[in-house]
């Protein structure tokens, strides 16, 4: 999975539309490729805000590693937003107050985003920390420190951790390098 800084889910198919050519250049993450361009390679289907979405699909020439192209501020393995997750995890004491805050209203709901807080505060934090910059407090109050308080935290991570390590942020699951898990 790769993705293109400054497109989200909102400008995702203007930049990647279906049955076109890719129009950017993405370059393969894995170290031994040093950058090189990747070809369109097909489509994936998955769910996005409720919706079956078609998600451009490339293949790195050296490598022959297949990658999914994201919009920036989606989670990996989920349908879900980044955003969503910000504010699931960081609004209120309790899981109650999150759900709302991400729009899931019912006790389903309530119980995922108690699943999201754990699952953020466990082996994510645990990487997360020997990559930011040295500080105290969580990972969550370092990460602030270093991208700003504004909403979108996760989103400026992601790029952060793209650029800096060539890591990606999938959300949930953890960091992946290179397209594989790390």
């Amino acid at each position: 999975m790769v993705f293109v800084a400054g497109v989200d889910s909102k400008s995702y198919w203007s930049v990647f539309p279906r049955g076109m050519a890719l129009g950017v250049t993405v370059e393969c993450p894995a170290s031994g490729c040093s950058g090189v361009g990747m070809r369109g390679h097909g489509w994936h289907r998955r769910y996005l805000a409720g919706w079956l979405v078609w998600l451009r699909r490339v293949r790195c020439p050296r490598c022959g590693v297949t990658h999914v192209i994201l919009p920036e501020d989606v989670c990996a393995w989920l349908d879900l937003t980044l955003t969503a997750l910000e504010r699931a995890v960081t609004v209120g004491p309790g899981p109650t107050s999150g759900a709302r805050a991400a729009g899931l209203r019912d006790e389903a709901g309530v119980r995922r985003v108690r699943r999201w807080r754990r699952r953020l505060g466990d082996g994510l934090a645990t990487r997360l920390l020997g990559l930011l910059p040295a500080g105290s407090g969580s990972w969550w109050e370092r990460a602030v420190a270093m991208v700003g308080p504004a909403a979108g935290v996760l989103v400026r991570l992601r790029r952060w951790l793209w650029s800096a390590y060539g890591l990606l942020l999938t959300g949930l699951a953890g960091l992946l390098g290179g397209g594989r898990p790390w």
